[in-house]
């Protein structure tokens, strides 16, 4: 959607709370892996992919003032 409607503000805001969602979500399974002190399903994804490429995403937005 947002690569749809570029200029529109409210998929600006719908992506960008999607993304802080990913990325809360992502430091959720850090800190159940911690707190329980075993793996949790989703752990390396989320470090490894989801969490650099979201980041990622989220600077270039920013940098391009998408955001």
């Amino acid at each position: 959607m947002k690569v749809l409607y570029l200029e529109s503000y409210w998929s600006s805001i719908l992506f960008v709370g999607f993304l802080i969602f990913v990325l809360v979500h992502n430091l959720v399974h850090l800190l159940q892996t911690l707190l329980i002190k075993a793996y949790t399903p989703g752990l390396y994804t989320a470090v490894l992919l989801v969490t650099p490429y979201t980041a990622y995403l989220l600077y270039r937005l920013k940098d391009a003032t998408l955001i």
